[in-house]
């Protein structure tokens, strides 16, 4: 996988926590649902880390 891919996971999962984030303000009757779908984001966020600890710095990516 490209770190640019890894880069655009990383950023969508940082955006879905902020979004979770509003929807926990605005329902904040239903916090258990707010708390469920943080950790499905969390746990794609431990997901893709572990994608980018995979990648080796020293490989250069090819030229287009």
């Amino acid at each position: 996988m490209k770190p640019n891919t890894i880069l655009a996971l990383q950023s969508a999962g940082v955006t879905a926590q902020i979004l979770n984030g509003q929807i926990a303000i605005i329902a904040h009757h239903n916090a258990i649902a707010a708390l469920v779908i943080g950790a499905i984001i969390g746990g794609f966020q431990f997901y893709v880390q572990g994608l980018g600890n995979k990648l080796d710095p020293n490989v250069k990516p090819p030229e287009k």
